[in-house]
């Protein structure tokens, strides 16, 4: 026998919520958080939070993309490829170390050096306004410099695609180029980091 529940969503005894067209929204600062959350944990390694994974690297095997990406098979175990993407520890510590030292205006966002482990380089515990700060202002002071261009340049592009979407006032025109530009930005990630990066 299957199990229904028994929960009803509040929203549905709102008199209007039946004519609504639209009932169920996607919430761009926690599709931004689940964004930066997958982007820092991929670019610096955090375990369980990394996406250039074993198991991501394996299922390339069966794409025809990232050839020099793909784990090899050596005796019995797999050989995975440094990523260019993936930085260093003391690249890692730079990064962390301009997080730990940043100073705001009170109510900006929280106190990053909460969320910034310097001696191991992590990013960790950020929550969803942070992450909106972060992918907003803080992505190229915070990667300039550290993360080769090729790779830091969609993320920039990726970033101000946010900020463009959440501004206060946003034109038709704007929209549209938005839209169309969107397509290209996916592929320039694709070309640089796995398919899974993005999910």
């Amino acid at each position: 026998m299957l199990y229904q529940s028994k929960k009803r969503i509040i929203f549905f005894e709102l008199p209007y919520w039946k004519h609504l067209l639209l009932r169920h929204n996607l919430d761009v600062m926690h599709i931004k958080k689940n964004i930066c959350d997958n982007m820092l944990g991929t670019l610096l390694d955090l375990l369980g939070k990394n996406k250039d994974s074993l198991n991501a690297k394996l299922d390339l095997t069966k794409m025809p993309t990232h050839d020099k990406l793909q784990a090899n098979l050596v005796g019995d175990k797999y050989v995975v490829p440094k990523a260019p993407f993936k930085l260093t520890l003391d690249e890692r510590r730079e990064v962390t170390t301009l997080l730990w030292s940043l100073c705001v205006p009170d109510g900006y966002s929280s106190n990053f050096s909460r969320c910034v482990t310097i001696e191991d380089g992590i990013i960790l515990g950020m929550k969803s306004h942070d992450c909106h700060i972060f992918m907003q202002d803080l992505l190229l002071p915070a990667f300039r410099g550290v993360l080769d261009e090729k790779v830091l340049e969609p993320l920039v592009n990726l970033s101000n695609y946010f900020k463009q979407l959440c501004s206060k006032t946003i034109y038709v025109d704007v929209l549209e180029q938005m839209e169309k530009n969107i397509a290209v930005m996916l592929c320039k990630l694709e070309r640089i980091f796995i398919p899974i990066f993005l999910m």
